[in-house]
C-alpha cells in the first residue's frame, strides 16, 4: 500500500537512506527528543517513517482500541443470551472464577 504525502514535509525531518546510515545515532536522538517523525526517502520517494517508541506504542494501542470497537459493532445486532441461560447450557463453566 502506498501512501501519498499530500503536504509539505519539514526538510529537517526528511532523510535519504544514505544519510540515515551515516547519522543513525544522531537521527535516533532527534526522534527521541523532538517526538517528530523522520521520513526516510529512497530515490526521492518515501519508503519508511521513523517514530519515537512511545508514539509507536500509543498508535498501536489506539489501533487495538479501534479494532475492538469495530468488532463490537459487527456483532451488536446478533442475538444474545443471558449469562444464566449460557451457564445452563454449559454447566461445566459455572465453577470457573
Amino acid at each position: 500500500m502506498m501512501i501519498i504525502l499530500d503536504y509539505m514535509l519539514d526538510p529537517k525531518n526528511v532523510l535519504s537512506v544514505t544519510e540515515l546510515k551515516r547519522k543513525t545515532s544522531k537521527v535516533l536522538e532527534q526522534v527521541r527528543k523532538t517526538k517528530e517523525p523522520v521520513y526516510i526517502m529512497s530515490r526521492s520517494k518515501p519508503k519508511a517513517v521513523l517514530i519515537d517508541l512511545e508514539k509507536y506504542n500509543s498508535l498501536e494501542e489506539a489501533l487495538e482500541d479501534l479494532e475492538d470497537i469495530l468488532a463490537v459493532e459487527e456483532v451488536r445486532d446478533e442475538p444474545t443470551i443471558s449469562m444464566a441461560d449460557f451457564l445452563k447450557k454449559h454447566p461445566e463453566l459455572a465453577d470457573i472464577k
